[in-house]
């Protein structure tokens, strides 16, 4: 445009750009889990800078907790730990239009929390001795390989003395088992859960011979 715009004629001369991969950053969540002796985890990935109606999305080859046992503080409480992405990649229609910067990994956080152990008892039976202690066995669940001990403080029937049934027959009766607590080195991956630290079983008290 202007006033002398008449005294000149324009050329149009082919040319050829470079559009360049826009720059995109990755957003990473991890989700909590109960322990399982693993460190797998579960996480969401989200690009940011992608331009609206373009197809984008992130895969990645791994995601794994720090470590497979319940990370705690000095207090002590359960707290969240590092949980490591690798082998992130774009994927989608419109992947080709982006590029990530060389970046192939991420780091989010989460809690690895207690699985819930409930112990079981079983008791033996025994000769009437006029007591009322029991002897039981103690076990629960736990995953291979993980060193977790049970403790009662007490173990007791329901009565020292031998059970009868209405019809005059020796029967099982309660044995209580109380003070339940857990050991052993993983004892920190788990929490008890048997209501008042307390179980129980059945088991007989036999008559005692006489001679």
């Amino acid at each position: 445009t202007g006033a002398g715009i008449s005294n000149y004629t324009i050329t149009y001369n082919n040319a050829s750009m470079v559009v360049t991969p826009a720059t995109i950053t990755v957003g990473a969540t991890a989700a909590d889990k109960v322990y399982n002796g693993n460190t797998v985890a579960t996480v969401s990935l989200t690009p940011s800078g992608v331009l609206l109606g373009d197809i984008v999305s992130i895969n990645y080859v791994a995601a794994n907790f720090a470590s497979k046992d319940v990370a705690y503080s000095a207090v002590p409480a359960v707290i969240a730990q590092d949980v490591n992405i690798t082998g992130i990649s774009l994927v989608g229609a419109g992947a080709s239009n982006y590029t990530l910067a060389g970046i192939t990994s991420a780091t989010a956080t989460a809690k690895i929390t207690r699985a819930p152990l409930l112990i079981t008892a079983v008791a033996a039976n025994k000769e009437y001795d006029n007591t009322d202690i029991a002897s039981v066995s103690l076990s629960a669940n736990v995953i291979s390989g993980d060193v977790v001990t049970f403790a009662s403080t007490g173990a007791t029937f329901a009565s020292s003395n031998v059970a009868y049934t209405a019809g005059g027959a020796v029967t099982s009766q309660t044995v209580n088992i109380t003070g339940l607590s857990l050991g052993g080195a993983q004892r920190g991956n788990y929490s008890l859960a048997n209501p008042s630290s307390a179980a129980t079983t059945t088991a007989t008290i036999t008559p005692a011979p006489l001679t």
